[in-house]
């Protein structure tokens, strides 16, 4: 995580997936844990080591989406307008 050090820490991460979000702030094992790829504990050791947080976002606020989705036009122009990417897109 030393990618910029100006980088204001903890570095927020945005998430939607609550799951995701309870497994990275809790220690508890439970038996679906079990499958979870060993690369997948370093987030829950970087939240603990107060470098990471990772935040509930709403799916609808998922800056990230027309990235990698697609999307109906009106939504998209919301988030790249949100993402400061576009003032406005005529079309």
């Amino acid at each position: 995580m030393k990618v910029v050090d100006s980088i204001e820490r903890p570095l927020t991460i945005y998430c939607d997936n609550a799951a995701a979000v309870f497994f990275s702030k809790n220690n508890k094992r439970t038996s679906g844990s079990r499958n979870i790829d060993v690369k997948y504990f370093s987030v829950r050791e970087s939240v603990r080591d107060n470098e990471v947080e990772v935040t509930k976002i709403g799916t609808k606020d998922q800056l990230a989406d027309p990235l990698t989705k697609a999307l109906p036009v009106s939504v998209f122009i919301r988030h790249v307008e949100n993402m400061g990417v576009l003032g406005s897109i005529d079309g």
